[in-house]
């Protein structure tokens, strides 16, 4: 995650009043003979200088602010209140449209479900308040004061993210219902007087005005007015996110593939796989239901609602990181819409069948929300116990989880604390793209990296110049060109290959595993005593110290125990594996999952095979096992495909090596 980015160029502007706009983070510095395909708004000036426009800046600056007044604590704590006052402004929403506070139980049930993946302490995160606030607003009773509110609102949006086109969205919509009520009040429909009507309508045109000039107040000027527009239609022209591992490898070996496309959350939200993800499931429940509230709004002469819930929610189709906007926003437009339509029903049905059966409706009427709002109550209860245990992310396929501090699973904390504690003199590290930015901050040695994470920082050239070194594409050479002495690398599938050049090559020295996170040292004169203390080969790894240190990682230990699968696995260490998903088993969670049975099996499978080809017979042993894990798996899910096809194998591999060959037999 880019939080290290937005933490750098914070404190940059504390310590000298500059916001960062230039490659003030990457070493070395961007070429202008290399600068490829730029980015919207980005240039080089006549002194090579690479400069972008920082649409974070003024979230950068609050972040690194509560950085300094009381770091994690402070951060959380900032989390925890913003979340509380998205909740406490969709209470005002629910009130300025008019319908029951009990609506507000399935609005944030709802909103939790979904948007809990986006609750990071990110620049978005604060421009959910001023669009949640911009729409309280715009609800209400409209009036020159509301109308500077609002503008206040989107000075501040603009000048914290790129979502800001959304609040000058909100005040179009209403702006053009009002006009529309004012102007053909008997065909639009208008509740309030002609005077009134009218009044509203010019308030809101000038609000309209005056939020899409504030566009321009930002540091990049009237220019800023457009690059929403630029960035999406880039966006679309490149093709960024490949929806499936396939296409990126095929794409990718004909040279069609932007570096982008390892930003996930550029991606599709209903890709291969999104049902397995919680939030996903929600999401498509929400989009549907607020489809049809949409088309009730409609049906109710709602026009301004109806248009922003239609935006809200097709704001989220493109990419996986718009996934918040329709659950806080439109989740009120949606209880509105049902309430009013319910409230028509009712009326409707009243005034039909005879005095019992009427009574009968009524008393059903009284008793269905109460029942409903304990119902989800409950549900709700039992759901925030697991947030805050964390079980409620034991089945979902992410690491990002909502209000437990910070993760050393993404984050390189224990990596950078041991650079801090070892490095003999500040210097530049090669980092992988989604943690650079992370090591730049949490390490004082650290002064700087060949790439941000944050891809608007640099040019594509350089972002897939390190991603091609990550993956094997170009020669770790070129780390002898950056004048790189140690390398940090998240260990996982991208940057593997670099990994395992580096693990072989004679000039490097592995010197720290710390959970997901890799160090790598230069063999030179000065890290002789590093390496002489803490080298780290095959054979001197000590597993059992690493398999405590991820049980004491996260607060999901087969969470931590499966990260550490995947580094020792890219590392083709798969004796230490092995260990690993033995570890793992003596969960009874584990044991009672074919995920780890299937786990053991494959790298039991994989070794047997290796040593019978070399004419090892204990190979026979591991194979025989690796059967019994996969028929394991098979009896706690019968219907597991994977599991099948490999006992099958393992099968057939039995036959074909019953009579190994000693290594020298002909």
């Amino acid at each position: 995650m880019d939080l290290g980015y937005h933490l750098s160029c914070g404190r940059e502007f504390w310590q000298s009043g500059h916001i960062v706009q230039e490659d003030t983070f990457i070493a070395p510095p961007l070429d202008p003979a290399d600068r490829g395909d730029l980015l919207p708004g980005s240039s080089f000036d006549r002194d090579g200088q690479y400069h972008f426009p920082n649409a974070n800046w003024l979230s950068q600056v609050v972040l690194a602010g509560l950085w300094d007044l009381g770091g994690w604590t402070a951060m959380n704590a900032s989390l925890l209140v913003c979340v509380g006052l998205i909740g406490l402004a969709q209470a005002v929403v629910v009130r300025r449209l008019g319908i029951p506070l009990g609506w507000l139980a399935p609005i944030w049930l709802m909103t939790g479900l979904v948007a809990q993946e986006r609750f990071m302490v990110r620049p978005e995160l604060f421009i959910y308040l001023c669009l949640i606030g911009q729409l309280c607003l715009v609800l209400g009773p409209m009036t020159w004061r509301s109308v500077a509110a609002v503008v206040v609102l989107q000075v501040v949006a603009v000048n914290c993210h790129s979502y800001w086109l959304l609040g000058a969205g909100i005040v179009g919509a209403a702006a053009l219902a009002a006009t529309g009520r004012a102007v053909w009040p008997g065909r639009v429909g208008s509740e309030s007087s002609p005077t009134e009507a009218r009044r509203r309508a010019v308030c809101l045109m000038v609000c309209l005005a005056l939020v899409v000039a504030a566009g321009m107040v930002h540091p990049a000027g009237p220019a800023n007015l457009t690059f929403p527009f630029r960035m999406l239609s880039y966006l679309r022209q490149h093709d960024v996110s490949p929806e499936t591992a396939q296409e990126a490898l095929e794409r990718g070996s004909q040279g069609q593939l932007h570096p982008w496309w390892i930003i996930g959350e550029l991606r599709a939200p209903f890709g291969p796989g999104w049902s397995q993800a919680r939030s996903m499931r929600a999401l498509a429940g929400l989009l549907v239901v607020g489809a049809c509230g949409g088309a009730l709004l409609l049906w109710h002469r709602r026009w301004a609602l109806a248009m922003m819930l239609i935006a809200f929610c097709v704001v989220a189709l493109p990419v996986r990181r718009n996934v918040a906007i329709p659950a806080l926003l439109g989740g009120p437009l949606i209880a509105a819409a049902i309430q009013w339509t319910w409230l028509r029903w009712r009326a409707a049905a009243g005034a039909t069948g005879t005095a019992d059966e009427q009574a009968r409706r009524e008393r059903t009427i009284r008793w269905a929300g109460p029942v409903g709002l304990l119902a989800i109550g409950a549900l709700s209860v039992y759901w925030l116990a697991g947030v805050v245990t964390s079980e409620f992310y034991r089945s979902e396929p992410s690491d990002r989880r909502f209000g437990r501090g910070y993760s050393r699973l993404m984050l390189p904390i224990g990596a950078c604390q041991w650079l801090d504690d070892n490095l003999p003199h500040a210097q530049a590290v090669f980092t992988d793209q989604t943690s650079s930015s992370s090591v730049v901050f949490y390490s004082d040695r650290a002064t700087a990296a060949p790439a941000a994470t944050n891809g608007w920082a640099m040019t594509p050239a350089r972002m897939a110049r390190v991603l091609d070194v990550s993956m094997g594409h170009e020669p770790i050479t070129r780390l002898d060109e950056w004048e790189l002495d140690v390398v940090v690398l998240q260990g996982w599938g991208i940057n593997m290959p670099l990994a395992r050049r580096l693990l072989a090559s004679a000039r490097w020295v592995l010197v720290r595993v710390d959970v997901s996170f890799l160090v790598f040292v230069r063999r030179i004169d000065a890290h002789a005593v590093i390496i002489e203390a803490s080298e780290i080969t095959r054979d001197r790894f000590d597993v059992t110290a690493y398999i405590e240190s991820l049980r004491q990682a996260d607060a999901l230990p087969l969470s931590a125990l499966q990260t550490g699968v995947g580094v020792l696995r890219g590392l083709r260490w798969f004796e230490h594996v092995e260990m690993l998903c033995r570890a793992a088993l003596e969960d009874p969670a584990a044991r009672a999952s074919g995920e780890w049975w299937m786990a053991l099996g494959q790298n039991l499978a994989l070794q047997g095979r290796q040593r019978l080809a070399g004419g090892d017979a204990e190979g026979q042993a591991q194979l025989t096992e690796a059967g019994q894990c996969f028929g394991r798996a098979l009896r706690i899910d019968p219907a597991n495909g994977p599991a099948r096809k490999n006992l099958l194998q393992v099968q057939q591999d039995l036959s074909r090596f019953g009579r190994p060959r000693r290594p020298n037999q002909p």
